[in-house]
């Protein structure tokens, strides 16, 4: 059995770890990196109709990126990315604030950006607009100095086999659960969906965490 385990990736402690394994009923998925592939990619940039007069996408993705690189969650790190395949130069920041499982905040070219989950940048940004996705897809809110600019589209799709393991799991008597926040991973897994999928959100007790501009490690991440 243990070498099974090794086989599939999975370490196994002892024989009294499995025979609790075997008394599990519920399991609680996190979405990026496990029941997705973890590497999210940039598939569009949409500037909200409002902010088209002052935003081009390339300044808001630079906007986005320049905040997002005081954030060490995945999504912060794939804007990133985009930014700089683009071939945009990250602006310096200041007064940067990593809100946890929600977003972030900065002074970036002094401009107030705020980038995240759509309910933390509508609390922030008047003229908010939730932004259609489809399937394998999730949006990044960005708002630039009190008001609405636009979406980053993302890309993620899920792993091959999330699916067919959330069956196995359901034949084996496990309820699944995904975690708060995961709306667009519910919509992926519509007619397979787990019994419990939670639509609230999942806030620590810290609330928010500080980040300075220099600082490059911070365990707060958006769900």
């Amino acid at each position: 059995m243990a070498s099974g385990g090794r086989r599939a990736g999975i370490l196994i402690k002892n024989g009294g770890t499995l025979e609790q394994l075997a008394r599990v009923r519920t399991a609680v998925f996190d979405k990026t990196g496990t029941l997705t592939h973890g590497g999210p990619t940039l598939h569009g940039i949409r500037v909200s109709p409002a902010a088209s007069g002052l935003m081009t996408e390339d300044r808001l993705l630079q906007l986005a990126a320049s905040a997002e690189q005081y954030s060490s969650h995945v999504l912060a790190s794939s804007v990133v990315e985009a930014a700089r395949r683009h071939g945009l130069r990250l602006l310096s920041g200041s007064n940067a604030f990593e809100h946890a499982t929600e977003g972030v905040t900065a002074t970036c070219g002094n401009q107030t950006v705020v980038v995240g989950k759509p309910d933390f940048v509508r609390s922030v940004a008047s003229g908010f607009e939730e932004a259609e996705v489809t399937g394998g897809q999730l949006a990044v809110y960005v708002g630039v100095d009190g008001r609405f600019a636009g979406a980053l589209i993302m890309s993620d799709p899920l792993r091959e086999n999330a699916v067919d393991t959330l069956a196995a799991l359901r034949r084996l008597g496990v309820q699944e659960t995904l975690r708060p926040g995961n709306t667009a991973c519910h919509r992926r897994l519509a007619g397979h969906r787990p019994r419990n999928c939670c639509t609230g959100r999942d806030l620590p007790d810290s609330g928010k965490v500080t980040k300075s501009p220099s600082s490059q490690g911070c365990g707060n991440a958006r769900s």
